[in-house]
């Protein structure tokens, strides 16, 4: 009987190398999508490098003061609720750096946005806030002591501020609605107690603001750049199978959607999978919302996202801000329009003019709803006018809203 040759034993390493080759290279044809270049800091300069500078030294202030028996403890900025004792507390930190950032506010501040993807917030915007707080208390303080022409200042300063940190991305947008929000609610129930002049201040300093401030798409342009940085940093360290460090980075609400990732992580194509259904939407949904936001149309449904159940928490960390942020910011921009067109008008009952038939004698951005992208509705006649917004709906519905001011229709939270 005849025995096939025994295959020599350099055949058999050589065989088994290149069946180890064939598999290594079948792992290495898995190829996980580029969402966003590799982070970088860039030297900040001008007026932005200066608002930086204000916010850090604030924030550097409270950490050196924050001590309690020789132990460190959480720093002023860190607050969200002051009594007379912090608030003088704060005002001796803050310094005079309120009133540096308010000159720096009264030019326009050139953002140079960088995305922080799953790092930190930026330090510098804990310093810019206290000092926010800092002027909504001197607005608080003016009223009360019916002092109207502070509060009048502070509100132009601060929708100014608030308005320029519209440049930025979530953190800095959300900071600077904030800031607006709060200012425009404490003075507008004031308005039937201001005269003419005051009125006139106000309206110009709040129109100054709306014509300075940036596209109202560059926010939603840069939390899309910095979403796809964070889903890039973690598909990185998903393809090293660092799921420690992962779960370290997202936090322990997505301990399950990190564990079941690693569970699958031997076949490196499910993992690339997920990252491509993470970043497909938010390029898509990205896309979608700045398009709404320069011309609204509420024909176009925004993109479906495909049903995935298992990982549903984790796409929410990295693609939910979007669809928070839009209708902030649309209802922040409309409210800040309304609030500067109610002043002229106003003005006008005030001085006994006639008030105009339309919108026309204003600016198209003053007067253009961000929800439908057509004039604000206006009606007038016989000294009384009623200006508002279709809202979120799109839909006319005479002025009616609620005690929120934003339903059905959008208006200005005063009802003198």
């Amino acid at each position: 009987m005849c025995y096939p040759k025994t295959m020599p034993r350099i055949g058999v390493l050589i065989l088994g190398a290149l069946l180890c080759l064939a598999g290594c290279r079948s792992k290495e044809e898995v190829k996980f999508s580029s969402w966003s270049p590799e982070a970088s800091a860039k030297p900040i300069t001008g007026s932005f490098a200066k608002l930086v500078q204000i916010g850090e030294a604030v924030e550097q202030a409270a950490r050196s003061k924050a001590f309690y028996k020789g132990k460190p403890t959480p720093p002023i900025t860190t607050r969200t609720a002051f009594f007379d004792k912090e608030k003088k507390q704060a005002n001796a930190i803050i310094g005079s750096n309120k009133s540096s950032l308010i000159g720096l506010v009264g030019a326009k501040i050139e953002f140079q946005y960088q995305p922080v993807g799953l790092g930190e917030p930026p330090l510098y915007l804990r310093g810019v806030r206290l000092i926010g707080e800092s002027m909504l208390w001197d607005m608080e303080d003016a009223i009360a002591a019916q002092q109207p022409d502070l509060a009048i200042q502070r509100c132009g300063q601060l929708t100014r501020l608030g308005s320029q940190l519209l440049g930025g991305g979530a953190y800095e947008a959300s900071l600077g609605i904030s800031l607006m929000d709060r200012a425009r609610a404490t003075l507008a129930p004031e308005l039937g107690q201001l005269g003419a002049g005051q009125l006139g201040v106000l309206a110009k300093l709040i129109s100054g603001s709306i014509s300075g401030r940036p596209a109202l798409t560059d926010c939603l342009e840069n939390e899309t750049s910095n979403m796809l940085l964070a889903l890039q940093q973690a598909q990185d360290l998903a393809k090293t199978r660092d799921f420690k460090k992962l779960e370290d980075k997202l936090g322990k609400s997505t301990h399950d959607e990190v564990a079941l990732l690693d569970s699958v992580s031997r076949d490196l194509s499910k993992v690339a999978s997920v990252f491509d259904w993470i970043g497909e939407d938010i390029q898509a949904r990205g896309k979608w919302h700045v398009d709404q936001m320069r011309k609204p149309n509420s024909d176009v449904s925004p993109p479906a996202l495909k049903s995935r159940k298992n990982w549903r928490v984790m796409y929410r960390y990295f693609a939910s801000n979007l669809d928070s942020l839009a209708p902030y910011v649309k209802k922040c921009a409309a409210r800040t329009q309304l609030f500067m067109l109610e002043c002229y008008l106003r003005q006008k009952v005030k001085l006994k003019t006639p008030l105009p038939t339309s919108l026309d004698v204003f600016s198209t951005q003053a007067v253009r709803d961000p929800f439908t992208g057509k004039p604000f509705y206006f009606k007038s006649g016989a000294g009384e006018f009623k200006v508002y917004s279709a809202g979120s709906d799109g839909i006319d519905d005479g002025g009616e809203s609620n005690e929120s001011f934003d339903s059905p229709d959008l208006v200005l939270e005063s009802k003198n």
